[in-house]
């Protein structure tokens, strides 16, 4: 019966995670459209300046070089720390809903699991208890013998 409630509940929270991950997946869809001509541009232009750079390392000295790659990363960080902030906001905030959404199940889950592990805990306990009885028993009855073997092995 437990085993059987067991997969119930996994089989219930697989279903609630999937139900969460379509609007989860729509609701970041934006983000991911608005952030994908930003890297498609970032990446032309970086092939763009890396073949400009192989003729450009000819004609500059290395120091003009450094300023330039200086420059150019400097304002690489000043387009993508503002959208990666963006998105590290966004995604706290899909994040706290999600749990929020899912903390009633984990309640009601924990709610249905307690009883079960209290049972759990009383079987061991019981269990446990039968088993220091039958051997204190069994030590009582055969204390005579065991301590004979005992005595005979020393001597």
């Amino acid at each position: 019966m437990l085993m059987d409630f067991v997969v119930w509940s996994s089989t219930r929270a697989s279903q609630e995670a999937e139900v969460l991950r379509v609007p989860l997946s729509r609701d970041l869809s934006p983000v991911r459209g608005t952030l994908e001509p930003y890297a498609e541009e970032m990446k032309t232009k970086i092939q763009q300046r890396s073949s400009s750079n192989r003729s450009c390392r000819a004609r500059w000295g290395p120091e003009e070089l450094k300023q330039r790659v200086d420059q150019r990363l400097q304002e690489f960080q000043d387009t993508v720390v503002p959208m990666a902030d963006q998105v590290q906001v966004e995604m706290a905030q899909r994040a706290l809903m999600v749990r929020q959404a899912v903390a009633p199940y984990a309640e009601d889950l924990k709610g249905k699991l307690d009883p079960y592990a209290q049972d759990l805990q009383a079987q061991l306990t019981s269990l446990y208890q039968s088993f220091v009885n039958v051997n204190n028993s069994f030590i009582n009855r055969h204390w005579e013998c065991i301590t004979n073997i005992r005595v005979q092995v020393i001597f």
